[in-house]
């Protein structure tokens, strides 16, 4: 029985990064979003920049979220130089 808590107790603090990750994922897209349709950027930049949020989107879409969080802090680093 003892076993099976200790199991149970290490599944636990194994799966709090990647939900600690999940619930940055999504607003940092979010943010990268609205600040690059208020952003006055050049075309290229501004294709850059929503192919790093795209590539996000689809890292958050298939399940991994430390990836997505990844390029859309990318993202949001290249918007707030501008």
């Amino acid at each position: 029985m003892r076993k099976i808590w200790i199991v149970l107790g290490a599944v636990t603090l194994l799966s709090m990064p990647a939900q600690l990750t999940w619930a940055n994922c999504t607003p940092l897209i979010n943010e990268g979003r609205q600040l690059l349709s208020k952003a006055n950027l050049p075309a290229d930049e501004a294709t850059k920049i929503k192919g790093l949020l795209d590539e996000a989107q689809k890292y958050r879409d298939s399940g991994d979220h430390t990836n997505g969080a990844i390029k859309a802090n990318e993202a949001l680093n290249l918007l707030k130089k501008n």
